[in-house]
């Protein structure tokens, strides 16, 4: 006979009972990860005060770490900023060309591609460090206002050494996206632009990074899963991460990993404030906005086949946001990840002939 349970011992009452266990279960579950995290607060081993708020206007690299650097510095309205400026043993009359890094290693990423545009291609190269990233001091909120305004006022500072005139710009990955919006900003500052798998297009979130946009949460965990993430998206950043040529490479981005947690104490609350304040997903608008400055073949976009980071299958989609095929020409680096053509020399070998090409 079917109905509702009336008590008992019989067979009725156990789908009754195994909800309330269940959730019994999840909330202890619950509670034991909230007093497991507080317990880690609370022990010193993260602190909070190190997650600056939104308001929160800067912080400073000790002065102590500023030799090691190299290159120069420069005091811009939200705080010093690490460049380095290489010249050509001929003077040129091109512009120079600037280089905008990505979402977490500084302008350290360049120096293969760096070195090959003054030694081959003859030119001034512009290298800098994002705020919270290398050497530079970080300023809050990370959104693209503020990088974009930093590299404005960068240039303006410069412009003794650099002249007034425009610049070429080449950037990857969120430097692609920063480079965009700062040609949509100021598009008469550039001359050409060059986009490594830029960033901008909706991609799947990661859930460490979903976690990491959480108030309160994300804080707590970020100095623990951080680390973590990031050597999984170095990984995942190679087209071959198990071959055991990469293995220096991996270890050296790792090295300068932990290296920019030591010398920036505002590296990781830098990434969280990115991850929470970057339109990383949302700049289609910009590259629409550019097409409509932009001359025929003035822009250069590069693609590995195998970029799971930035997919490659955004490339075709960026082309046409960019005005097609006749303002933006594709190169397509075979078998490549999402950074092995700033770190895997038969990459880097493939991509500069048409990247000093396009600059020339």
């Amino acid at each position: 006979m079917t109905g509702a349970p009336t008590g008992g011992t019989g067979s009725d009452d156990s789908p009754v009972k195994k909800p309330g266990r269940q959730a019994r279960g999840s909330l202890l579950s619950t509670c034991a990860l909230v007093v497991g995290a507080l317990a880690v607060l609370l022990s010193g081993t993260v602190s909070l005060s190190r997650y600056p708020p939104r308001s929160f206007p800067r912080v400073v690299v000790g002065e102590e770490f500023l030799q090691e650097a190299g290159g120069q510095f420069v005091t811009l309205s939200k705080g010093r900023v690490h460049y380095v400026l290489r010249e050509p043993t001929t003077p040129s009359d091109l512009p120079p060309v600037v280089l905008i890094h990505g979402f977490s290693l500084g302008c350290i990423i360049w120096n293969d591609v760096a070195d090959t545009l003054v030694s081959q291609g003859g030119r001034r190269v512009l290298a800098f460090d994002l705020y919270g990233r290398g050497y530079s001091d970080a300023a809050f909120p990370c959104d693209v206002e503020l990088f974009s305004g930093q590299l404005t006022e960068l240039l303006f500072a410069l412009q003794p050494v650099l002249g007034p005139g425009p610049v070429d710009i080449f950037g990857t990955s969120m430097g692609g996206a920063i480079a965009v919006h700062f040609t949509h900003l100021h598009p008469e500052r550039v001359r050409r632009l060059a986009l490594l798998a830029p960033a901008g297009l909706p991609v799947n979130v990661p859930w460490t990074a979903k976690l990491g946009k959480l108030p309160f949460f994300g804080d707590i965990f970020m100095p623990i899963l951080g680390p973590v993430s990031l050597r999984t998206y170095a990984r995942k950043g190679h087209a071959y991460p198990d071959d055991p040529a990469f293995q220096p490479t991996f270890a050296t981005m790792s090295r300068v990993l932990r290296r920019q947690s030591q010398v920036n104490p505002a590296f990781f609350p830098a990434l969280l404030s990115t991850l929470r304040n970057f339109p990383l997903n949302d700049l289609v608008w910009a590259y629409e906005s550019v097409a409509r400055t932009r001359e025929d073949g003035s822009v250069l976009v590069i693609w590995g086949d195998r970029d799971v980071i930035t997919p490659f299958m955004h490339a075709s989609r960026v082309i046409d946001l960019l005005g097609g095929p006749a303002k933006a020409k594709l190169l397509v680096l075979d078998d490549c990840g999402h950074v092995d053509p700033l770190e895997v020399q038969r990459n880097i070998e493939e991509m500069m002939p048409p990247l000093l090409a396009h600059l020339g």
